[in-house]
C-alpha cells in the first residue's frame, strides 16, 4: 500500500535523525478518520451531516485519513 510506504519513510528517516542527533520532537499523522467515511470516494468537500473525518471542511474528504480498518497502517504506527 503506498500509503504505509510513505509512512515507514517518514518513520525511518525521523528514527535516523533521532539516532543521529538524539533529538526528536515526535511524528503523526494528519487524521484518524475512525469508523467515519466520505459519502464519496472521490472525496468532496463536507457538507453538514456528513461524518467528521479529520480532514478540515475545504479539502476533500477522506484523502488524508487513517480509518479503523486500515491495519496495516495502525499496525507500522504501532511498530515506530
Amino acid at each position: 500500500m503506498l500509503r504505509d510506504k510513505y509512512f515507514t519513510a517518514i518513520y525511518e528517516h525521523t528514527l535516523e535523525i533521532a539516532n543521529t542527533t538524539g533529538r526528536i520532537s515526535g511524528t503523526n499523522f494528519w487524521a484518524f478518520g475512525g469508523e467515519g467515511r466520505p459519502k464519496n470516494k472521490g472525496g468532496e468537500w463536507w457538507k453538514k451531516g456528513d461524518d467528521l473525518i479529520g480532514d478540515p471542511p475545504h479539502e476533500r474528504q477522506g484523502w488524508y485519513s487513517v480509518y479503523n480498518t486500515d491495519f496495516t497502517t495502525k499496525s507500522l504506527m504501532l511498530k515506530y
